[in-house]
């Protein structure tokens, strides 16, 4: 969220604070608002937001939630500690980020009875009260997941069906969707699966899979309400609203994770075949050092995710394997040793191997991990044969 998103919040409270649900009118009026995607990494793959709108009183409001998006918050991702809650701003207010992007905000009106929009109004007024008292968890409790359980609280006297969902996301994780979701954004999906362990392909209920905005509208377009008297309604009925025209379109980079990665693959090749063949020692001395530092960056991240962080979903990540901090503590402290360097040089590689072999079984082993293991595994197999010939001559 923007800064002065939060100043609203403080200015929404102090001064006028929260209007009583029961003194709403019957005008009340409910509806989803989709965002489409951004360029920022947390924007890649759209928003969802809810307004509730009270002609009589004037009030036009936007409940969002999502993660405080102040410089000191966002180092605090990692460790699983940036605080996130419900804010508020007037819809007038809330357009004009969207507008500056040049995202589009499309509104889809939800039918609710006046009870349940009254208890729906607060409800939000009540998370908005708790400001930023949670901590971010976009696996469970992302922008379209609140939506939705802000929904099911109100609508307690009836029952939910969904009428046709598509198989691929009937059957699909919360990875799945999340990863189609991020074709077009390659650099911010290779950052989803560095981050995102295990649970992310646990099978879930179908509510749980709706983590993108554009899943969750899809199914509540295929959704309908039916009461204790069995009488059966829409979610969303009229047609959408456009509040904000699309103007911004994502397009993918040519320069994406996975050509890089390849053309870093092929240079590992000609340097290794130079070194062989013509001696070269110098540019394979600055590649391994290269290689050195990319991967004993990935594996600081994944041993801290593994076990420092309460990010959630980084329990286990099939990352560690290939990712971790083996190679530098061996060449730190088995340098000068040759029988022990060679056999901690074998475990290395037995694990690099070992991923490349399970890889059809890891969901989050994606091409540009696997190019990236095989460049390691090309400048780790040069030096253990070095090694080998050191050791039997």
């Amino acid at each position: 969220m923007k800064t002065r998103w939060f100043y609203i919040l403080v200015l929404y409270v102090m001064s006028c604070g929260f209007v009583s649900a029961q003194t709403l009118a019957d005008s009340i009026r409910v509806q989803l608002l989709v965002m489409s995607p951004g360029e920022a990494v947390y924007s890649a793959m759209g928003h969802a937001a809810l307004r509730l709108q009270s002609p009589q009183h004037e009030m036009d409001y936007c409940f969002t939630y999502g993660m405080d998006m102040r410089p000191q918050s966002r180092w605090r991702f990692i460790s699983g500690q940036a605080p996130a809650g419900y804010l508020v701003a007037p819809t007038r207010e809330y357009m004009k980020d969207y507008m500056s992007e040049g995202r589009g905000v499309t509104a889809y009106e939800l039918n609710l009875t006046l009870d349940e929009k009254r208890r729906l109004w607060r409800y939000l007024d009540e998370h908005v009260a708790r400001g930023l008292a949670d901590s971010y968890d976009y696996l469970h409790h992302g922008c379209a997941l609140v939506c939705q359980q802000a929904v099911h609280s109100v609508i307690w006297k009836s029952v939910l069906h969904y009428d046709s969902l598509p198989e691929g996301l009937a059957q699909a994780t919360q990875r799945d969707r999340v990863r189609r979701c991020l074709t077009e954004a390659p650099w911010t999906d290779l950052f989803w699966t560095l981050i995102v362990g295990t649970e992310a392909d646990a099978p879930c209920q179908t509510e749980q899979k709706l983590v993108i905005p554009g899943d969750l509208l899809y199914a509540w377009q295929h959704t309908t309400l039916t009461d204790s008297l069995g009488i059966e309604r829409p979610l969303i009925v009229g047609s959408p609203e456009m509040l904000c025209a699309t103007c911004y379109q994502p397009q993918s980079s040519p320069v994406t994770p996975a050509r890089l990665i390849f053309v870093l693959l092929l240079i590992a090749i000609l340097v290794t075949f130079g070194e062989w063949r013509w001696g070269w020692t110098l540019v394979p001395c600055i590649l391994d050092i290269l290689l050195l530092t990319i991967q004993s960056l990935l594996g600081a991240l994944q041993t801290y995710l593994l076990c420092c962080s309460s990010l959630v979903a980084t329990s286990w990540n099939w990352l560690i394997l290939p990712y971790n901090l083996l190679p530098l503590m061996v060449l730190l402290f088995l340098r000068h040793r040759l029988k022990p360097l060679l056999w901690a040089a074998y475990s290395v590689d037995i694990l690099m191997f070992a991923f490349c072999l399970a890889s059809p079984w890891i969901p989050n082993a994606t091409w540009p991990h696997l190019l990236l293991v095989a460049t390691f595994l090309i400048r780790l197999n040069s030096h253990i044969y070095r090694l080998y010939s050191s050791k039997t001559n």
